[in-house]
């Protein structure tokens, strides 16, 4: 992963040097981020409608309107 966060840094700053250690660990940190939200969107395509429904209802994302008798 060091090597393809410089051969990007590099590719994008001919010129430039990273000076300090703190960039890459903010390109790692980002880059792994991004990889876990990937993953967790996966899982979300394998869930059923009905249980997709419930949960979003639990969550408070879809109001259901009660009939008052």
């Amino acid at each position: 992963m060091l090597v393809e966060i410089l051969d990007e840094y590099q590719s994008k700053n001919p010129n430039g040097k990273i000076s300090s250690v703190w960039y890459c660990e903010k390109v790692i940190g980002t880059k792994l981020e991004a990889e876990k939200n990937t993953k967790q969107k996966r899982k979300s395509k394998k869930e059923s409608m009905s249980n997709r429904i419930e949960r979003l209802i639990e969550e408070g994302k879809i109001l259901l309107e009660e009939e008052n008798q």
